[in-house]
């Protein structure tokens, strides 16, 4: 079966980029169709820091609100331990915002609230604007994530289409027409978006440099009620570790 409905735009991949670039899209009154295989809330540990810049785009998507709600914390700067001395490091101060832009996304508020955040159960509002400094924030990913796609679906020019994309549908000069979804058909739009990770599959069809090479990996830790060297930093240590015995995996 296929699905020839003529969306404006079909975006690939519901995780951090897909869902705002839908709702960017979708609020400028353009029709979005949005496929992701899955959209039950992923378990794992993916930036669970988020830097002032990034909550200064949040708040030009308007879709600062996807950090309420989900116990964040917010954060002041870094701690960083070297050697076994430490430093700490601040976020900038708030002036310097006047020497960036900072003006929303077109047509991104809708309501005029869009770009505030709220207090909730970790983030207190008037504290966080009375602070003569940026702010950062901490948080798990995948309710973030989960607030991303409610801010997303909630626009009434999104389609939620839950399926494997397994290949672009392309005319007879290479154009890209739409998608492929397993067991669902093609559908079409005027332009496709891939938005689906680094490891998209897709990577390989603009050439073998744009494929992901796997050169490290890394250890994710959740520590509950931690005494941290300084409350509301990232933490940096830097400290000479000498592993004796280990055995590759």
């Amino acid at each position: 079966m296929s699905v020839y409905e003529q969306y404006d735009y079909i975006v690939i991949g519901a995780g951090v980029i897909g869902p705002c670039v839908a709702t960017a899209l979708a609020r400028q009154g353009k029709r979005v169709l949005i496929a992701e295989r899955e959209w039950t809330k992923p378990n794992r540990i993916v930036g669970e820091l988020m830097q002032p810049a990034g909550l200064k785009a949040l708040r030009q998507l308007g879709m600062i609100k996807a950090i309420s709600n989900i116990e964040a914390v917010h954060v002041d700067g870094y701690y960083l331990s070297y050697h076994g001395e430490a430093i700490d490091i601040p976020y900038p101060d708030k002036s310097f915002l006047k020497r960036i832009d900072t003006t929303p996304v077109p047509g991104a508020i809708q309501r005029g609230d869009e770009d505030k955040l709220v207090s909730d159960s970790t983030l207190d509002i008037q504290e966080w604007d009375a602070s003569p400094t940026t702010k950062g924030v901490a948080f798990h990913h995948g309710e973030f994530l989960m607030n991303l796609r409610a801010i997303c679906l909630a626009e009434k020019n999104v389609t939620k289409l839950e399926g494997n994309v397994t290949g672009l549908v392309k005319d007879e000069f290479g154009k890209v027409l739409g998608i492929k979804v397993a067991n669902k058909g093609e559908y079409k739009a005027k332009i496709t978006i891939n938005c689906d990770g680094i490891f998209s599959k897709f990577r390989k069809e603009l050439g073998d440099d744009y494929v992901t090479k796997v050169g490290s990996y890394f250890i994710g830790l959740d520590l509950v009620d931690a005494n941290l060297p300084s409350p509301n930093h990232g933490h940096v240590i830097l400290d000479p570790i000498k592993f004796q015995n280990v055995k590759k995996l």
